[in-house]
C-alpha cells in the first residue's frame, strides 16, 4: 500500500476528531436548535491527548499512534509516532489544514471535503441524521457520554465518546456507506493545559516551506468557469439530502496540470466532490506525472468510490462515499 494512501485515511480520522464541540446533555434526541448549538459553540478546552487510531482499506488494517494537540478555539496538531507513518503531522492552524511528510520533506495544504464546523450545517445534518444519546462509559479513566450519528433508514455513521466534564472527544468510530467500520481513534490520557503556544499550529512548525496553496477562495459557478477559462458544469443530479457547500479553484501542488473546478457538496455531515480539469493529458485530478501517480492529494476523503471520464475534452472526477448507482447516476447528470 502506497504511503500517499494511508497519510489520506490517516488525516480523515484525525479530521473527524475535531467535527464536534462541547454541549449541553439533556438526555434526549438532538433537535435541529441543539445540533446548532453543538456546532456553534466554542471550545473552551486546550489540551494533549495521547491514543491511537486504526482505519482499514482495501482490507488492511493500518494502526498508528498519536499525540493530539487542541488550542482553543478552533486548532489542532496531531503527530503519528508509531510505523507506518512516524514523523507525519497533520495541522490546523484555525484558517487551513496542513500536512507534512517527512518522506517528501515538504508541507503541503489539504483540501477538506467535510462540512465546515458552523450552524449552517445544522439544518443538513438534522435533515439528514438522527443523533441520539446512547449511554455512557469510560475512555481514558474518564466518563463519557455515548453519541449516536445514523441516517434516517438507520443506518450508522458515527459514534462519539463525549467527555461529560468538558466535551472534548475522546474516542470516534467513522463507518462507510456499506455499515463496515471505517476508522477509529481512541485516546488513552488526556491533559488538560491552559494555554498552548501558538507556532505549534503553523506550518513552519516542521521547519520546512510549505507548498503553494492548494485550495482557493469559495465563489459562484460562474466566477469559478470564468477563472479557469472553460464552462464548469454542475451535476443536473445530486442525491436527496445534499446541497453545493463550496466552489473553488484547486490547483496540483507540483503545478504539473491545469487548475481544476473543485465543487463539494454536503448533507452536513459527508461529501460529495466534483472535479473539473482541461484535459491535456494529465491524467485524473490527483495523478501528477511530475512526480508519481497520486502524488497530489486531492482530500482526505479520497478513500470514497470514484467515477471518471472524459468530455468535451474535459476531465470529471467524482468522488464521495455513497452507492456505486448513485455515484454514476451523478456522473451521467454532468
Amino acid at each position: 500500500m502506497k504511503r500517499v494512501v494511508l497519510i489520506i485515511t490517516l488525516i480523515a480520522v484525525s479530521a473527524a476528531a475535531y467535527l464536534f464541540r462541547p454541549a449541553i446533555w439533556h438526555g434526549k434526541p438532538l433537535s435541529a436548535a441543539g445540533i446548532g448549538h453543538l456546532l456553534d459553540v466554542q471550545a473552551t478546552q486546550s489540551y494533549s491527548a495521547c491514543g491511537e487510531t486504526t482505519s482499514w482499506y482495501e482490507g488492511k488494517q493500518v494502526i498508528s499512534r498519536i499525540k493530539f494537540i487542541h488550542g482553543a478555539p478552533n486548532r489542532y496538531r496531531v503527530e503519528y509516532v508509531s510505523s507506518p507513518l512516524k514523523g507525519v503531522v497533520v495541522g490546523d492552524d484555525g484558517t487551513s489544514i496542513w500536512r507534512f511528510d517527512p518522506a517528501l520533506h515538504e508541507v503541503v495544504d489539504v483540501i477538506t471535503t467535510g462540512c465546515s464546523v458552523s450552524s449552517s450545517c445544522a439544518h443538513l445534518l438534522c435533515g439528514n441524521y438522527d443523533i441520539l444519546q446512547m449511554g455512557v462509559g469510560r475512555v481514558a479513566g474518564r466518563q463519557a457520554r455515548i453519541l449516536q450519528i445514523s441516517s434516517h433508514s438507520g443506518k450508522l455513521v458515527k459514534r462519539l465518546w463525549i467527555d461529560e466534564k468538558t466535551g472534548v472527544q475522546l474516542k470516534c468510530e467513522d463507518y462507510d456507506s456499506m455499515q463496515h467500520l471505517r476508522s477509529r481513534t481512541v485516546y488513552d490520557s488526556v491533559q488538560y493545559l491552559s494555554s498552548v503556544p501558538d507556532s505549534l499550529f503553523c506550518k513552519s512548525s516542521c521547519g520546512h516551506q510549505a507548498c503553494v496553496e492548494s485550495e482557493g477562495a469559495s465563489m459562484t459557478v460562474s466566477g469559478l468557469s470564468k477563472a479557469l477559462g472553460f464552462s464548469v458544469t454542475q451535476p443536473h443530479y445530486i442525491p436527496k439530502g445534499y446541497s453545493l457547500n463550496s466552489c473553488r479553484v484547486y490547483e496540483c501542488m507540483h503545478g504539473c496540470c491545469p487548475k481544476s473546478a473543485y465543487l463539494r457538496y454536503t448533507n452536513g455531515l459527508e461529501s460529495i466532490s466534483v472535479f473539473e480539469t482541461p484535459n491535456h493529458n494529465c491524467g485524473m485530478p490527483g495523478s501528477c506525472p511530475e512526480s508519481g501517480a497520486n502524488s497530489c492529494v486531492l482530500s482526505p476523503d479520497v478513500q470514497g468510490r470514484t467515477a471518471s471520464f472524459t468530455r468535451h475534452n474535459v476531465a470529471y472526477v467524482v468522488i464521495g462515499d455513497i452507492d456505486d448507482r448513485e455515484l454514476h447516476r451523478i456522473a451521467d447528470s454532468i
